[in-house]
C-alpha cells in the first residue's frame, strides 16, 4: 500500500505551491512517500481514482490519504486537508473539481518549467 503514499505526494509535488522540503522533517507520512517504491504517473493516479471514473476529486484523495495513514499508524498534520484542497484547486485548471491525468501532468509541467519558456529547467 506504500503506492497510496506515492500517489498522494504525486498531487503534492505537482506544483510549485508545496515542495517536500517545506514540510517539516517530522511528518512519517512524507518520510514513507519518500522511501516508497517508484511508480509511473498513470499508475499513481489510477490508484488514487476509486471510483475508475478517470478523474480525481478532493474526496477520493481525502479517503485515500485517510485509510493509507490509518494502516500504517501515521498521524496526519493538523491541516493536511486545507493544504490539499489548495494544491489541488491550483492542479484543477477547468475548475469543474475534478482533476485529469492531463492536467496534472501540465501542473507538473508548468512546476519544472519555472521560466514558462515552455522548456524543462533543471
Amino acid at each position: 500500500m506504500k503506492f497510496i503514499a506515492l500517489a498522494s505526494a504525486a498531487l503534492i509535488a505537482t506544483t510549485s505551491a508545496i515542495k517536500l522540503a517545506q514540510v517539516p522533517a517530522t511528518s512519517s507520512l512524507v518520510s514513507v512517500m519518500a522511501t516508497g517504491p517508484s511508480m509511473k504517473l498513470d499508475e499513481v493516479f489510477e490508484a488514487l481514482d476509486r471510483n475508475g471514473d478517470g478523474f480525481l476529486t478532493l474526496k477520493e484523495i481525502y479517503t485515500t490519504v485517510g485509510e493509507f495513514a490509518k494502516e500504517h499508524n501515521i498521524k496526519l498534520p493538523k491541516g493536511w486537508k486545507k493544504e490539499v484542497a489548495h494544491i489541488f484547486k491550483q492542479v484543477d485548471a477547468n475548475g469543474d473539481k475534478k482533476v485529469s491525468v492531463d492536467e496534472i501532468k501540465a501542473a507538473i509541467f508548468h512546476a519544472v518549467d519555472q521560466n514558462d519558456d515552455g522548456e524543462w529547467d533543471l
